[in-house]
Formats: structure tokens, sequence, C-alpha cells
């Protein structure tokens, strides 16, 4: 019987690209779920004002490249590979929540 590999995601722990950062178009206005970079990455994150509950607004984003997002009137430039594991709230009424107005 094959040995399973201690890099096994278990379902529901990986982010769904539509629900992560990278996935975000560029000038949109996001409130940040959770984050899944591990324990010390996201206590960075934490440390810079990424954390669950804050709007964010993705300032850049060509697909391929990092992300750049503002945050409180501050620029975050994120690598890809870490924008994918910050999960994004489904909320369509986030532009409405900040009052319409630019982090």
């Amino acid at each position: 019987m094959p040995q399973t590999s201690p890099s096994v995601v278990v379902p529901g722990d990986e982010p769904s690209r539509d629900r992560s950062l990278s996935a975000v178009p560029q000038e949109r206005l996001v409130r940040i779920d959770s984050l899944h970079a591990g324990p010390v990455m996201n206590r960075r994150l934490a440390e810079l004002g990424l954390r669950s509950g804050v709007l964010v607004e993705v300032l850049l984003n060509h697909g391929r490249d990092g992300v750049i997002v503002g945050l409180g009137g501050e620029r975050l430039a994120l690598p890809r590979s870490l924008a994918a594991r910050i999960w994004i709230a489904e909320d369509s009424s986030t532009a409405e929540a900040a009052g319409g107005v630019r982090p």
C-alpha cells in the first residue's frame, strides 16, 4: 500500500482560485476573509495590516506578475503565489460597506 506524502492537501484547505486575492481584477475593493500562508507568513501579513475583515483595493493585477494592493494609504506588493493564499470574502456589497470610498 503506498504511503501518503506529508504534503498532501486536505480538501478545503487549498484556496480556490476564484476566491483568492490573486484572481481579483485590478481597481476592485475586497474584504480579506482569511489567510492560508502558514503560521509565520500569516503573522507577518497581519503585522503589515493584512488580516481577516480588512478592506484592500487591488491596484495592479496583470495576471502573471505580483499583485499590488492598497491598504490605508500604503501600497503592498505581493508575490502571486502569496496572493493566491489570501482568501477574499464572497461579499458583493464590499464597496457599499466601505461607503464607496477607496482605502
